[in-house]
């Protein structure tokens, strides 16, 4: 009996301990405009908004930080901190992250120079294109299965969006493929003239990436639950709207 109540008094003491540790989340990110980006030395944009707002209605301390997307990951696998915003599924990441439900839409595509009249419909388009894209990433792997199929077309990695872009400004590349919104808003920022966007090659949705590591299953569940009731109330519509951005469906999600 005596064992049975250590065991007893054990396992309160170790719920004590994760339900003290739940009430902070360090999450962190990459500089992703327009979904995430630094400004005033505060991680902001609508990603932060949106999980700054669903921390608030969780009663939880969150803390965002903005790094490289190298140290972000580095950081979440050696239990620095307990999430990344905001990612794409792909079958590596789960099996060491919890995801949230879905946050945003986003659209893969194809960049090209305006004097390129290509309506991008096909991958087959591709033969014969250097395709600049950022890696390593989930936007990457998407591309190297489109090499598979189209051989002909050389992948250009580069560690940055910016970069790609560059180089398709200056004509070392003949198309970058990318997040729609993302390549959009470099072109803006950079004024790089005489690029468009050619086509989309599929959606993908956004999400928060839990360590399953150094994150309980239940905050996760918690976080999504505080995210339902924004969106139902209104909340994440009104934050969006402020970024000209649209809301996810509900019945989008996966």
């Amino acid at each position: 009996m005596k064992f049975r109540n250590v065991i007893v008094c054990l396992l309160g003491i170790f719920t004590f301990v994760l339900t003290c540790q739940s009430k902070e989340l360090k999450l962190d990110t990459q500089d992703f405009a327009p979904y995430s980006y630094l400004e005033n030395g505060r991680v902001s944009g609508p990603a932060a908004s949106i999980i700054n707002q669903i921390c608030a209605e969780m009663g939880m301390k969150c803390e965002l930080n903005l790094l490289s997307w190298t140290r972000a990951q580095y950081n979440v696998r050696k239990g620095k901190s307990n999430g990344l915003f905001v990612l794409a599924k792909n079958e590596e990441r789960e099996k060491w992250l919890y995801f949230s439900v879905p946050i945003f839409q986003a659209e893969y595509g194809i960049f090209v120079r305006e004097s390129d009249t290509m309506k991008f419909t096909d991958i087959s388009q591709l033969k014969g294109y250097a395709v600049g894209v950022y890696g390593p990433s989930n936007t990457s792997k998407q591309l190297e299965l489109i090499h598979k199929k189209v051989p002909e077309m050389k992948i250009d990695m580069r560690p940055d969006d910016i970069a790609g872009f560059n180089k398709l400004f200056h004509g070392r590349n003949d198309a970058v493929f990318s997040n729609r919104d993302v390549g959009l808003m470099i072109i803006k920022s950079l004024k790089l003239k005489g690029i468009r966007y050619a086509g989309a090659y599929k959606k993908t949705l956004y999400y928060v990436g839990f360590s399953k590591k150094t994150t309980d299953e239940n905050v996760v569940k918690e976080f999504n639950n505080a995210y339902m009731k924004l969106y139902k109330n209104g909340t994440i519509k009104t934050i969006l709207h402020t970024y000209d951005m649209t809301p996810l469906g509900l019945n989008e999600g996966d």
